[in-house]
């Protein structure tokens, strides 16, 4: 007997995690007072030959120092997958529903593992390391990897595949054009980049 079907979709939803360890600010304020010493700033520096070494780290690490001191502490959005599509703003700002995804695949191993997406008409100025991803493959328009997620790919697999079997289901997608060219050959149309093309 053969397993009901889920009707519910997955709500899946990562953050980025910390780019820089907290270590990283003080880190840099120490480089800060260190170098002010070697110019001369903080008294007389150990060797008078640095001097000049120092006021020339000085900027650098001060700029660096603000730098990490403004950035925003929160984490932000890195994943959403719903029963509507998948909002991954690595690849591009706005959602990309489940209708212009033509097929999702998990492959590699281990560290290398990805989801990847093949998207029926792509949009423009996609982030170039998803891409970079599904070019590595060899497979599809963008990629999903889990390193500065919250989250496992085994979560974004089964979120991704489930909710977009539910949307293949419901109906959610546009019927396919199908044209004949010059010779009567059938062609599938409207994907994009000749991905979509059927003989």
């Amino acid at each position: 007997m053969s397993e009901r079907e889920p009707s519910e979709p997955i709500v899946l939803q990562a953050r980025t995690r910390r780019r820089h360890p907290r270590w990283h600010l003080p880190a840099m304020l120490a480089q800060v007072v260190l170098a002010a010493w070697l110019a001369g700033l903080l008294g007389r520096p150990p060797v008078s030959g640095l001097i000049l070494w120092g006021w020339l780290a000085l900027p650098v690490v001060v700029m660096a120092s603000l730098a990490l001191l403004l950035r925003p502490s929160g984490r932000t959005l890195g994943l959403r997958i719903d029963g509507e599509g998948i909002v991954y703003p690595a690849y591009h700002p706005d959602r990309i529903d489940w209708q212009a995804v033509e097929e999702i695949r998990t492959l590699g191993a281990g560290e290398g593992e990805a989801v990847l997406f093949d998207l029926r008409d792509a949009p423009a100025g996609g982030g170039s390391r998803p891409v970079g991803i599904s070019r590595v493959f060899g497979f599809g328009n963008f990629g999903v990897r889990t390193d500065d997620l919250d989250c496992t790919l085994d979560e974004v697999a089964t979120a991704a595949q489930r909710n977009f079997r539910l949307a293949q289901r419901t109906g959610r997608f546009k019927p396919r054009e199908v044209r004949r060219d010059a010779e009567g050959r059938r062609r599938t149309v409207g994907f994009g980049k000749g991905r979509g093309l059927r003989l």
